[in-house]
């Protein structure tokens, strides 16, 4: 089990933090992109080690959300975008990643209160592995309810989608990404209180 929910928090916390331009995502069972999508980008390599920004982060998760980096269902990644994220896995069907803002992410948080949780955007996806004529297995991701300007399907990558899901079913994602902001020691309106650890983004996955 611990085996499992470390390599489901990997490709999640990968997951969240990635966008590409596919409308539906289509893999085939060798990790190549069905001739239906023309345009796909992996996560930036993670970083090896973080930044003392990247520790505060995490330090304050930890007791934010009474948990350790060293529990079997947490994981930390050091994102090769300069960001970092602490996968939290509940349960084979439901996952939590809380991911510090870029620089120019934590710019537009102003705009939002702090002590509160305020929702991003919602969508609904369809993940599946169906067995094709020729025998090979198909990972795939189905727009339900979009975003408008967010690419949600380009979120999900083959191996979470290989994790959950099993050979010949499908199963709805409800996913939901919050904005929080927690109580700040600097003035409410300095840019300190836009930024980790004070704001991060939480993103939500629930099977329904």
């Amino acid at each position: 089990m611990k085996s499992l929910q470390k390599k489901i928090a990997v490709f999640i916390t990968c997951l969240s933090t990635c966008i590409v331009s596919s409308g539906i995502s289509v893999f085939a069972q060798e990790n190549k992109l069905d001739s239906t999508n023309t345009k796909i980008t992996a996560c930036p390599p993670p970083r090896t080690k973080g930044t003392m920004t990247d520790e505060a982060f995490i330090n304050f998760i930890e007791n934010e959300y009474n948990i350790s980096r060293n529990d079997d269902n947490v994981f930390v990644q050091f994102n090769g975008n300069g960001t970092t994220s602490v996968t939290i896995v509940e349960s084979k069907t439901e996952f939590v990643v809380l991911t510090s803002p870029t620089k120019e992410e934590a710019e537009m948080l102003e705009n939002y209160n702090e002590n509160k949780k305020s929702i991003l955007w919602e969508a609904l996806v369809l993940l599946y592995r169906l067995v094709t004529t020729a025998g090979d297995v198909m990972s795939g991701c189905e727009l339900i309810q979009g975003v408008s300007g967010v690419d949600v399907c380009g979120e999900i990558s083959k191996q979470v989608i290989d994790n959950l899901i099993a050979v010949g079913t499908k199963q709805r994602f409800k996913v939901i990404r919050y904005i929080e902001k927690k109580p700040c020691p600097f003035p409410p309106h300095s840019q300190q209180c836009n930024e980790p650890p004070y704001a991060y983004w939480r993103t939500a996955y629930q099977a329904y």
